[in-house]
């Protein structure tokens, strides 16, 4: 893996980091906690072992997780991609030696905030929320009306800065209002984020979703009779998650999803504020021979010296 500096306002912002708590050694990156050792450039290059004669005749497939970090103080990275440089070997279409493809379990955080009562508030209450790890709490007025109350609060989480995609919606029990279930998507709407990197406005991206959100807070309710309960229902991945460990290097990780990301397809993985991290598997494949070549592998399936790929980070700032 070709290892490049990565400069943001003339600092560093992203670092490559191990896998494995207090781990530095390429070889036990196999997923666990972000370790506190960055990964140099001579270790990136050792990622995976050397794979020699009799490997070469059986064929090998084997799998490393490493952490994509924002190690900046102040600058979030937006609307953040990963995704392989074409132009190197060690990707699938280039004849002979091993292929990669890069592994991550993408899914949005989906929350809910429960209102139950007796009688219906007063028109002009409100509760006040917070999501951890953003700025601003919010404060949803109430409305007899379901569409306008469901519209008042997705407007008011859309207010707080990296929350302009999110999507609520809202059900209301058989007991009537004011019993209603808030359903609050973070990743948004799927079309907002089509098409290539660069080729349309940033801001229309899902910037806050494939990412673990801590649950909602409620900070205050003036809802007459009411309580408002936030709920969990679907964790998001894989911004700010901590990687399944597998038990040898040649073991798949559970719910992994491998796909070869091009600059045409990439991950999308949202904003990446300070501090926050990404566990990336890379697995690395070398064909097995064909049976018609007996014990001995023909050139295209024989590990190559010095096979390498590259994997590109690209954001916008601000």
């Amino acid at each position: 893996m070709t290892c490049e500096s990565a400069k943001c306002e003339g600092k560093t912002c992203i670092a490559f980091k191990h896998s494995g708590p207090g781990n530095s050694d390429p070889c036990a990156d196999l997923g666990g906690e972000i370790s506190e050792a960055s990964i140099t450039c001579d270790e990136i290059e050792n990622l995976f072992h050397s794979i020699g004669p009799k490997l070469s005749r059986k064929g090998h497939e084997d799998y490393r997780c490493l952490y994509i970090q924002n190690i900046s103080e102040t600058f979030t990275l937006r609307n953040a991609i990963v995704y392989f440089n074409g132009t190197g070997r060690g990707v699938p279409g280039v004849r002979g030696g091993t292929y990669v493809a890069l592994g991550v379990l993408l899914r949005n955080e989906i929350q809910q905030v429960v209102v139950s009562g007796a009688i219906p508030p007063y028109e002009g209450e409100y509760f006040e929320l917070q999501v951890p790890g953003y700025s601003s709490p919010f404060q949803v007025y109430y409305s007899p009306n379901i569409t306008q109350w469901v519209g008042n609060f997705q407007t008011s989480i859309r207010a707080v800065e990296g929350l302009s995609e999110v999507v609520v919606t809202g059900e209301v029990s058989d007991t009537g209002i004011p019993n209603v279930t808030f359903t609050i998507d973070f990743g948004g709407h799927e079309t907002t984020n089509a098409g290539v990197h660069g080729t349309q406005d940033h801001s229309r991206w899902m910037q806050s979703s494939n990412r673990f959100i801590d649950l909602i807070t409620k900070n205050s309710s003036s809802l007459t009779d009411c309580t408002v309960t936030p709920l969990p229902m679907q964790d998001g991945s894989p911004v700010n998650t901590t990687a399944t460990t597998i038990s040898d290097e040649i073991t798949p990780p559970d719910g992994i999803i491998f796909d070869y990301y091009f600059r045409g397809n990439p991950i999308r993985i949202g904003n990446l504020m300070p501090g926050d991290s990404v566990p990336l598997w890379i697995r690395r494949t070398l064909p097995s021979p064909k049976p018609a070549y007996g014990a001995l592998a023909h050139s295209g399936q024989m590990a190559k010296l010095l096979d390498n790929f590259q994997i590109v980070i690209d954001a916008t700032y601000p």
